[in-house]
């Protein structure tokens, strides 16, 4: 398995303050996969312990390089598919 590539914007430690000053569960997770890809964890290993998708955590570690440590303040960089809108 293949470990996820990670920006290095933050130290292990900083990560692991924020993801336990995280102010809700979500932003716990986000910053709980962050952390664990930083220990060099591959998506699946990460997903599963977290509880949560590889999409997720993909998403969530590409919004972290993308936005550095405010990454988790934007919205999702991907954006809905066409067409897909009028389903409940």
């Amino acid at each position: 398995m293949q470990s996820i590539e990670l920006a290095k914007h933050l130290s292990e430690n900083e990560l692991k303050r924020r993801m336990k000053a995280a102010k809700d569960h979500e932003h716990f997770q986000c910053w709980h996969c962050v952390y664990l890809a930083s220990k060099g964890l591959p998506a699946k290993i990460v997903a599963e312990y977290v509880g949560t998708t590889t999409g997720a955590v993909h998403q969530w570690v590409r919004q972290y390089n993308h936005y550095g440590p405010d990454g988790f303040e934007k919205p999702p960089l991907s954006v809905p598919r066409p067409g897909f809108e009028h389903l409940p």
